[in-house]
């Protein structure tokens, strides 16, 4: 008896352990190629190309990183709140090691490639203060004529995602957080019909805000939550799937 304990504790001590980077999955190295490749061919190919207009490559390929970016954010928050639920960690130090690791990840090459186009482009350096601050898309939303280096405003949507989403994920009660996800995936495409066609906005201005691209990074994040729980319970998520997509088999 105390042996089958102490192999349980190692256990659930393994299984419950302060969070560890997502394992490599390397089927979505094949998504982010494709949304590559769609982003290429929008910015390189002249507007008279006959393959431009077989599909909305530019906007395909941002909602692709969107997706990927809402399903790797959720993956890791959601183990996040599996240590904190878990009391291996508090809410607000796992909250400073989430932002500690995306500022060591993500500013260093950013902010390079921002010098860079401050040094080169007289427009962009009387600006600059918009892209230090992850607020470029607010700029382009404002002024079209920024519209020239429009290619960092997916930057600045994720970069307000990743501030906003930790709190959604850890302080939401747990009966909750699926609503709250689904939900997200309406809001992205209200937004944008609310700024076309109430407040005349354009198409692209309403684009680049980040509430127009919720529906993309919930579907993601959908998608996580779906992962971890068929991880953990499959015979729930069998269950719900096929009242779902087949009710009346149910």
């Amino acid at each position: 008896m105390g042996a089958g304990h102490h192999d349980r504790g190692s256990r659930l001590s393994r299984t419950h352990q302060v969070p560890r980077p997502l394992r490599h999955m390397q089927q979505l190295d094949a998504v982010r190629a494709i949304a590559v490749f769609a982003v290429f061919l929008e910015h390189l190919l002249p507007n008279e190309a006959v393959i431009r207009h077989v599909l909305p490559w530019g906007p395909m390929g941002v909602r692709c990183f969107f997706v990927l970016s809402g399903f790797l954010i959720t993956g890791i928050l959601l183990n996040c709140r599996d240590a904190v639920d878990t009391g291996q960690v508090g809410r607000g130090k796992m909250l400073y090691r989430f932002y500690a690791r995306r500022c060591l990840r993500i500013f260093p090459p950013y902010y390079l490639v921002v010098a860079a186009m401050c040094l080169i482009s007289p427009t962009i350096r009387e600006y600059g203060w918009w892209f230090v601050a992850y607020l470029q898309n607010f700029l382009f939303w404002h002024e079209d004529k920024m519209m020239v280096s429009a290619h960092l405003w997916s930057l600045a949507v994720e970069e307000q995602f990743y501030l906003m989403w930790p709190f959604v994920v850890l302080f939401t009660p747990s009966r909750l957080l699926l609503p709250v996800i689904i939900s997200t995936v309406f809001i992205g495409p209200i937004f944008r019909w609310i700024g076309v066609y109430v407040l005349d906005w354009s198409v692209m201005s309403t684009a680049v805000l980040p509430f127009a691209a919720l529906d993309s990074l919930g579907m993601g994040s959908l998608l996580a939550w779906i992962s971890v729980a068929r991880a953990s319970c499959p015979e729930l998520i069998d269950q719900l799937t096929r009242r779902l997509l087949f009710p009346a088999c149910s």
